[in-house]
């Protein structure tokens, strides 16, 4: 592969890995652990392959660190499990010195998400695959902001 490729292809892969994220928390609800573990894996291989083992490690110190507050998060009930581990796996592409603004792109990407959701929620509740998940689906799937913020840090924090 021509080495002036990788970086496109990095942003493509990441792009598309967060596409089924978004719309697997949209229509299901759920963002499955495997496609975490392949955003993460992923992520590592487009490190060191565009970047030096340096971008690796400041993406994975991004990574714990966000996953160490998603779990609190968690723990608290303010965001599912599966957008904190899906964070802490969109992480991984990001360095550290970029954390801040992947943190701000996710949440101004929530709160575009969110005045959104308001008045379509009852109508997309009417898409649970059962009544009994009706109220599952009036929640905010947060997985889509994930997904678009922290594509967009990486496409801003990569010059791509």
């Amino acid at each position: 592969m021509d080495p002036a490729l990788a970086p496109a292809l990095a942003v493509a892969v990441l792009a598309a890995q967060c596409a089924v994220a978004a719309y697997m928390d949209f229509r299901h609800r759920v963002i499955p652990n495997l496609l975490c573990l392949s955003v993460i894996v992923t992520g590592v291989a487009a490190g060191a392959v565009t970047h030096d083992l340096g971008w690796v490690a400041m993406g994975l110190a991004h990574a714990l660190i966000a996953l160490l507050v998603g779990m609190a998060l968690f723990a608290t009930s303010v965001i599912g499990g599966g957008d904190a581990k899906f964070y802490a796996a969109v992480a991984v592409w990001v360095p550290l010195k970029s954390a801040f603004l992947m943190l701000v792109a996710v949440a101004a990407l929530g709160v575009v998400l969110l005045l959104m959701w308001f008045p379509l929620r009852a109508r997309i509740a009417a898409m649970a695959p059962t009544p009994a998940r009706a109220a599952d689906f009036m929640k905010l799937p947060y997985g889509m902001a994930i997904a678009a913020g922290g594509w967009l840090t990486y496409f801003v924090s990569t010059g791509s």
